[in-house]
């Protein structure tokens, strides 16, 4: 019953928009195929037909490349359409041609009919979207693992199965890094419907990456991989977090909210599992500190590195704050 319905609906719309555009206009254009939101792959059949009253010229897109495409004859659409011309405004009615999709990206894209006057202004527009569908693939990536905490070194690993013949692309965040293609019986053993040796022949990827200048903190490992034409056809990702070393720093003075009048007494240490150094800033101007032993820290502090990391654990200064204006101040 419900579907009945909609056919009624769907029927009285159509016939709804006959009359509109046979009123504004007097011109009507049809698209045979594809069909709504069709599936493609390589081939794309476009056809259909524009009929009105007037002298027309077509130009057809696809997204916003425009496409050149070829008028027939067409006796069924002549004699069925009454009202919007004739053989004499329009002998070929229809348009029709195959597309080659290669240079396409995989995904929803939009075909677009216009129909212009002899003027070339638009008489109307009529669009269709179609999907041209990506080949079958897998990709999987064993290393990094789900958010792993790496210090210096990295290691990508994992594979790629597809029914085309594909490459990859390795990005760390947005930078490109090269990785090593490799052999993967286990892979092509294991996962089937996806290609084979004769598409795929070293499925697996792999490769160690200094990531020592990479910032602490949280970082992700992308693969793309393309077919022969350069085309995206899939994307998998995977975060890691590079781990800060541990640090401790300590500021001994000034004191919280601690009021002072012409000079301040900066004080304090700092220990780590690395080699560091310290920049000091009163609010948001650097300035300058001496480092010093610290044998009371590094004695009682463990776990934040020791004398070979940071002999100089101490950060002392006195500083002039006669020319500082009266009030809160930030170290």
């Amino acid at each position: 019953m419900k579907k009945k319905l909609l056919l009624i609906i769907t029927f009285i719309f159509f016939i709804g928009l006959i009359s509109v555009h046979a009123e504004n206009n007097s011109t009507l254009t049809y698209i045979d195929y594809p069909t709504y939101n069709e599936e493609v792959t390589d081939n794309l059949l476009i056809k259909g037909w524009v009929m009105s009253t007037l002298n027309t010229t077509i130009k057809a897109y696809i997204d916003y490349q425009e496409i050149e495409l070829d008028r027939e004859m067409r006796l069924d659409v002549l004699n069925g359409i009454k009202g919007y011309g004739d053989i004499t405004t329009n002998p070929t009615p229809g348009f029709i041609k195959n597309i080659n999709l290669n240079s396409f990206g995989y995904g929803g894209h939009i075909l677009k009919i216009n129909v212009l006057d002899t003027n070339e202004n638009i008489i109307n527009t009529t669009t269709r979207s179609f999907i041209k569908a990506a080949p079958k693939t897998n990709i999987n990536i064993d290393y990094p693992t789900i958010n792993s905490e790496l210090t210096d070194n990295l290691l990508i690993k994992g594979w790629i199965m597809s029914t085309a013949n594909s490459s990859i692309k390795v990005y760390i965040d947005n930078t490109e890094v090269s990785v090593d293609r490799e052999a993967r019986p286990d892979v092509l053993k294991a996962i089937t419907g996806y290609g084979d040796n004769s598409t795929n022949p070293t499925p697996g990827f792999i490769k160690n990456i200094n990531i020592s200048n990479l910032s602490y903190g949280n970082h992700t490992v992308r693969i793309n991989a393309y077919d022969s034409n350069n085309n995206l056809i899939k994307q998998a990702s995977r975060t890691f977090i590079k781990t800060s070393p541990k640090t401790m720093t300590y500021i001994d003075y000034p004191n919280n909210n601690q009021e002072l009048t012409d000079n301040l007494k900066v004080q304090g240490w700092v220990m780590s599992t690395t080699n560091t150094n310290v920049k000091v800033f009163i609010d948001y101007q650097e300035v300058s500190v001496d480092r010093t032993y610290r044998a009371d820290v590094l004695n009682a502090i463990k776990g934040y590195g020791d004398i070979t990391t940071n002999p100089l654990p101490g950060i002392i200064k006195d500083i002039n704050i006669s020319n500082y204006s009266y009030g809160t101040h930030t170290l």
